[in-house]
Order: structure tokens, then C-alpha cells, then sequence
């Protein structure tokens, strides 16, 4: 025979599975809202301050979009902020039921002490957000401290400077660059950049539409070099790139240990297959520096980034020399514990030291929703909040230095954010499973 409760009835999960994939959704939801105004804001503070401030403020802006979204839906869905309150919308008629028969056993003052608490309990009203608000205040300044100081800490050291064995340019030849560069100072450009460099280094020329053409082999600089182009056709960045890769690959040209591809553009095409050519690069010690004008191009700005090249753009023609000559000969050393990290000197310890910060922040994470869940009255053990959270967090921190590294054609925060987010999102489940008229205060 079935063992039953105190009360006659068997005990039953408060968690619907259905809510708990809703939430789960809803949670993904919000992470991607979260990453792409992180990036609006990383994008725009990169350059303009110090970097670990602006690292500082990419997670202080990851924690409050995605607070004020968890409110913001748990309050519409009437899961969290009820208080006492809750218990009176949300119960169920047979809790109203077993409410009045506790009544009719109470006698005497007994009976108007617990109708005096009911009264006192359901005046709580906005005092519920109070605690809520505390703790995403304190999470925030929290995150928002160790950020900068974690970041810092990643920048310091030297990194290798990486001195190119060849130049190779790698120019648009599409049609818009009829009116894009009509007075083809492009070319003047690679004369200007070859005369001023160092008299042995090699250089080729490629043109490139949707396909890909060799303007001149490599060799040192003669200042009585021509390049011709056309300006007709597409443009398929990826597949340019690919096409150089294959000819430093099967020896075709000779780019030494580290050649350094010029790639300019006026306009963007697919990415697809930008993993694999980042990957290439890497393994074939290839730096791209890129140019895109008159408009910002995000596919040259990543594989400048992923790369260790630089990236500049300008809708100022008249610039085109400076912009060439200034990105094929710039030397970067900047990185951040949310980017691609150039080579460096005792490479493993950066990679131990990233994902060590990130699990660390993640770990405050995971306590901060430990600290809410322990305090609730739901059938989810704390514990489960906690074990989940963390190893949510510690992927995050594993797959952002991975992904970064060796390169997705998935942005690495992306995922990173993804699973924070997920992370969090057993709050939101955490108060849907307050039934039987227990309230539904978040803590």
C-alpha cells in the first residue's frame, strides 16, 4: 500500500515539463537579446577606452539587459514579485478549500493571530522586489569589478611581434569598384606601400571577383611593375582567400614562415567558410590585414581580428593610400579575455588564465542563484541550482577560449552567452514550481 502524506494525499513534482521547456526558451531568448546589445556596446567601447573598462562594461550590460528581461517576463507570467499576495491569486481551489477547514480547527487566539499574520502578510505589496533588487545590484557591481580586474590582469605580458616574410595584396576587382575607386589609386597604393619597404621583400598581386587571378607572381619590387584591373563581376571574399591559401599551401608562391595578406574591399559577401580559411591562416602563420570602404565591413573586421591583422575603414576615398600602407604595416599586440589572443610568450598560461577568470566569475554567478534558491520553498534542491549552474559556467569559459582560438563560423560570445543565460534560466523555473499556494516571491 502506497504510503501516504499527513493529509491523505500523495506527493506529486510541482514542475511541469512543459514550463520548464518554455522557460528554457524564453531564457535563450533573452541570451540573445543580451549578446547582441553586448557587442552594440562592446563594438562601441573597444576603441574609445581603456579595455578592460570596456570588458567591464560588455558583462555589466550582459547582467543588467538580462535582469530586467527576467523581471520583466516573471512578472508578466505572475512567477516571481507576488509575495504574500501570490498565495491569494495563485492558489488553487482546493487550497482555498483546505485554508477554511484549517480555520474551522483553529479556536480561540489562535484563530485571530493567523488571520492577523494573513492580513499583515498580504500588505507586503512592492517590498518584495526589494530583496531581488538587492541581489542584482550586487551581482552587477560584482561582475562589473572582477571583470576589469580579471581582464587587466589577462593583458599583462608581451606579445610576439609578428614581423611578415611577404606582402601579398589582395584587391576587389568587382564592378562597384568602378565608382568606388574610378582613378584606381589602389594601385598606386601597393607602389607607394613596395617602395618604401624593405628592397628584399616579396610581394604578389591577386585581383579578385567571384573568382580569383593572379596579377603578378611573387617576387621583390621593380618600380616598373604594372597591375591591371577591370572592375566587372561579383565579390566572394571567402573564396578569394581561399584561393591564396591554396597557392601558399601547394607552394605555388613562396610566402615564407609569415605572409601578410592586404585584403581590400567596397562591399561583403558570405561567410560562410570563414572558419575553415581562419583555421588555414593560423596553421600557415598568415596575418590579413583588411580595408573596407567607403562602408564598416564585419567579415573583414573578423578576419583581421582572428588573424592578429588589423582592420580599417573609411568612406573617404582620397584615404585609400594611408588606409593601405597604415594596415599592412601596423604591429598589434592588444587582446582581451573575450577575444582572440595573438601569440604570446608561455602561450598555456594564458589559456589557463582565461579560463580560470571566466569559471571564477562564473562561480559567483552560480553562488548569487544559489543564495536565491536556498532561501525559496520550492521542490528544486539548491544544491541542483548550484551543480548545474557551474558546470553551464565552466563550458562557457572552456568553449569562448576554444572557439576563439580556432575559430567557429559561431561567434565565440555567442555561445558563451548562450550558456550564462541558460544558466540562470533555473530561476525562472525555480518560481514556476511554487504551487499549492506557498507564494511566489523570487527570495
Amino acid at each position: 500500500m502506497a504510503r501516504r502524506t499527513g493529509r491523505g494525499r500523495q506527493p506529486r513534482s510541482d514542475i511541469n515539463p512543459l514550463l520548464v521547456a518554455l522557460f528554457i526558451l524564453i531564457t535563450a531568448v533573452i541570451g540573445v537579446i543580451s549578446y547582441f546589445i553586448g557587442e552594440a556596446v562592446y563594438n562601441a567601447c573597444s576603441d574609445a577606452m581603456w579595455q578592460p573598462l570596456a570588458v567591464g562594461l560588455y558583462f555589466l550590460t550582459f547582467l543588467v539587459v538580462y535582469f530586467v528581461l527576467f523581471f520583466v517576463i516573471n512578472a508578466i507570467s505572475g512567477t516571481v514579485g507576488g509575495g504574500s499576495r501570490g498565495r491569494t491569486t495563485h492558489s488553487n481551489s482546493r487550497t482555498r478549500s483546505n485554508t477554511s477547514q484549517r480555520r474551522k480547527n483553529q479556536t480561540g487566539p489562535a484563530r485571530g493571530y493567523a488571520t492577523r499574520s494573513r492580513r499583515r502578510g498580504g500588505s507586503s505589496g512592492a517590498s518584495d522586489f526589494v530583496k531581488p533588487a538587492l541581489i542584482a545590484l550586487g551581482l552587477a557591481v560584482a561582475f562589473f569589478g572582477l571583470s576589469i580586474l580579471f581582464d587587466y590582469l589577462y593583458e599583462l605580458g608581451e606579445t610576439k611581434e609578428l614581423k611578415p616574410t611577404s606582402y601579398i595584396f589582395l584587391i576587389d576587382d568587382s564592378g562597384s569598384m568602378l565608382d568606388t575607386d574610378p582613378q584606381f589609386l589602389r594601385v598606386e597604393a601597393i607602389h607607394d606601400i613596395m617602395e618604401d619597404a624593405d628592397p628584399d621583400m616579396p610581394y604578389a598581386v591577386y585581383s579578385f571577383t567571384s573568382d580569383l587571378t593572379m596579377v603578378k607572381d611573387m617576387s621583390t619590387y621593380d618600380k616598373d611593375d604594372e597591375f591591371t584591373f577591370y572592375s566587372d563581376g561579383n565579390t566572394d571574399i571567402i573564396k578569394a582567400v581561399s584561393g591564396v591559401l591554396d597557392d601558399l599551401e601547394s607552394g605555388k608562391i613562396d610566402g615564407g614562415e609569415s605572409p601578410r595578406i592586404l585584403l581590400l574591399s567596397d562591399g561583403n559577401s558570405y561567410p560562410f567558410g570563414k572558419g575553415d580559411v581562419i583555421r588555414r591562416c593560423k596553421k600557415n602563420g598568415v596575418t590579413i590585414c583588411t580595408v573596407s570602404f567607403p562602408q564598416y565591413n564585419d567579415l573583414l573586421e573578423d578576419l583581421a581580428d582572428k588573424t592578429g591583422g588589423v582592420y580599417v575603414d573609411s568612406d573617404d576615398t582620397d584615404e585609400l593610400n594611408e588606409m593601405m600602407e597604415g594596415a599592412i604595416t601596423a604591429n598589434v599586440s592588444a587582446r582581451d579575455i573575450l577575444s582572440y589572443r595573438l601569440p604570446v610568450e608561455n602561450d598555456g598560461l594564458y589559456v589557463f588564465l582565461r579560463i580560470l577568470f571566466l569559471i571564477i566569475l562564473g562561480a559567483a554567478w552560480s553562488v548569487f542563484k544559489f543564495v536565491i534558491s536556498s532561501t525559496s520553498s520550492s521542490e528544486i534542491p539548491p544544491i541542483a541550482v548550484l551543480i548545474v549552474s557551474g558546470v553551464l559556467c565552466i563550458a562557457g569559459a572552456v568553449l569562448l577560449e576554444v572557439c576563439s582560438q580556432y575559430a567557429t563560423d559561431i561567434p565565440p560570445r555567442f555561445i558563451f552567452v548562450i550558456l550564462w543565460a541558460l544558466s540562470l534560466g533555473q530561476l525562472m523555473i525555480q518560481q514556476a514550481a511554487r504551487r499549492r499556494g506557498r507564494g511566489s516571491s523570487i527570495g
